[in-house]
C-alpha cells in the first residue's frame, strides 16, 4: 500500500499555526511521480464533551472567520507541544467555557481530514463539570458558553446549526459510548 517514495519536500508557507508542505512523489512500481500539497500543523487538537449534571451540555459559539460567521461548538483547541491531550481537554475546557470537572474520559482520536492534514484530533468526555468563573480566551477568541440540554444536540446536528465534521464526529462518539 505504502508504494510512494517522497523525492522532495518544500515548505510553501512556515508559521507557527500552520505549514503548507509540497512534496514530490513517485510510485515505487510504475514510476509515475507527481506533486502533492497538504497542511500539517505542529500542534495537535483536542475536544471536550462536558456534560453537567443536570444533563446539558457544554457548546460554545465563536466567530470562524473563514466561514465568516458565528458556529457552534465543542470546547476545543490546538494543544501546546508535548502537552498530554487529556491535559489539553482540562485546559482548553477551563478557558473556553470557565468549568472544570475532576474526570476527564479519552472517547478516541481522529484524522480531521487526512487527504489535507497530518494531525490528530483528541476528543475527551468530561462529567459533572462546574463553574469555575476562570475564562482564559486566547486573545482573539471571543466565545459565549451556552448550556443545551442533551436531548437537543442531536437536533442542533440535523438542523445544521452545529456543522463542524470533527465536532460532529466527537459528538456521535459520546453519544455511542454513552449510549444516549
Amino acid at each position: 500500500m505504502d508504494n510512494w517514495e517522497i523525492l522532495d519536500t518544500d515548505y510553501l508557507l512556515d508559521t507557527p499555526w500552520v505549514k503548507i508542505l509540497l512534496e514530490r512523489l513517485r510510485h515505487r512500481d510504475s514510476g509515475r511521480e507527481q506533486d502533492y500539497f497538504y497542511l500539517t500543523s505542529p500542534n495537535e487538537a483536542v475536544a471536550v464533551v462536558a456534560l453537567t449534571d443536570d444533563g446539558c451540555v457544554l457548546l460554545t459559539r465563536q466567530y470562524r472567520h473563514p466561514v465568516r460567521k458565528i458556529i457552534w461548538d465543542l470546547p476545543a483547541g490546538a494543544m501546546r507541544p508535548d502537552e498530554d491531550p487529556a491535559e489539553g481537554a482540562r485546559r482548553e475546557l477551563e478557558e473556553e467555557t470557565g468549568y472544570q470537572a475532576e474526570k476527564f474520559r479519552s472517547l478516541g482520536w481522529m484524522h480531521p481530514m487526512p487527504a489535507l492534514f497530518s494531525n490528530r484530533f483528541y476528543v475527551y468526555m468530561a462529567e459533572n463539570v462546574t463553574p469555575t468563573g476562570k475564562l482564559n480566551p486566547d486573545e482573539t477568541e471571543e466565545i459565549e458558553t451556552v448550556l443545551v440540554p442533551l436531548s437537543q444536540v442531536r437536533d442542533f446536528i440535523k438542523q445544521g446549526k452545529i456543522t463542524c465534521s470533527v465536532m460532529i464526529s466527537a459528538i456521535y462518539l459520546f453519544l455511542d459510548h454513552t449510549g444516549k
